[in-house]
């Protein structure tokens, strides 16, 4: 029976870099890098994602905040208090609406309805009324021509990514709402850096707009996500070995 030195050992790893396997080892290394640095990415995605839902919880869980000090809270911070509660009293400038879109709701797509909302010391501030179906529009609904109060959540700007559209000002038509992006380009001065989300119908009776009626929902697959790249990698690993070992076997088996 013949055994195997350090020589023979050396000689299967150099079998890796011969022209019958480098280009697969290559292929190999550079995806089981890959797959490896992607799982890693969703575990600290998944870390992200569970230090933002303990911080809306909190959130939640706290008293509403009056207005001046919201606001007063955000520029010395720096930062909106997201998910803080408010109630907030003024006029809906009900003729300047914003449609955020491909927002769905029980399965129906359609969007979330934005409007202004004039306050009494002159500023406005950004109110997401609910959501409204496609064939829905402004003229559906019976709005107050009185001061109204909003009962509803602080929000700082949407999020994006690289695959977001950009926003059409022309129409009113938004795939992301940031109220520094709207006073820019609408130049509104006075808009108020943060938005506020309806929680309840309130002085609206109608099915439309849908408010978010205080549930947050907020997706947390990272960790799903991080296993099965791991998975794939070990797959990958194991597809690899034995490939690689039959055919280093069959190499040294000539010499």
């Amino acid at each position: 029976m013949r055994t195997h030195s350090s020589k023979d050992i050396f000689s299967y790893l150099g079998y890796l870099v011969k022209p019958g396997l480098r280009g697969f080892f290559t292929f190999f290394l550079t995806t089981f890098i890959l797959l490896i640095v992607l799982g890693t990415w969703q575990l600290r995605r998944l870390e992200w994602k569970n230090n933002l839902i303990q911080t809306i919880n909190q959130n939640l869980a706290k008293p509403s905040v009056e207005l001046d000090d919201l606001v007063t809270d955000t520029l010395s911070k720096g930062q909106t208090p997201d998910y803080r509660r408010v109630k907030i009293t003024g006029t809906l400038e009900n003729e300047k609406p914003f449609r955020v879109l491909s927002k769905t709701h029980k399965g129906q797509l359609g969007y979330h309805l934005i409007v202004p909302l004039s306050l009494s010391n002159g500023a406005r501030l950004l109110v997401n009324l609910g959501w409204m179906p496609l064939d829905k529009g402004i003229k559906d609904i019976n709005f107050p021509q009185s001061p109204i109060t909003v009962s509803g959540i602080v929000k700082s700007a949407a999020e994006r990514t690289a695959y977001t559209p950009e926003n059409n000002y022309q129409t009113h038509d938004l795939f992301s709402l940031d109220p520094l992006e709207v006073a820019q380009e609408k130049t509104w001065p006075a808009l108020l850096p943060f938005y506020i989300v309806r929680l309840s119908k309130g002085v609206f009776t109608q099915e439309y707009p849908v408010p978010l009626e205080g549930k947050i929902a907020i997706t947390n697959s990272h960790l799903g996500y991080a296993v099965t790249w791991y998975l794939l990698a070990l797959f990958w690993g194991l597809i690899f070995t034995f490939y690689a070992r039959r055919h280093i076997h069959n190499e040294f088996m000539k010499t």
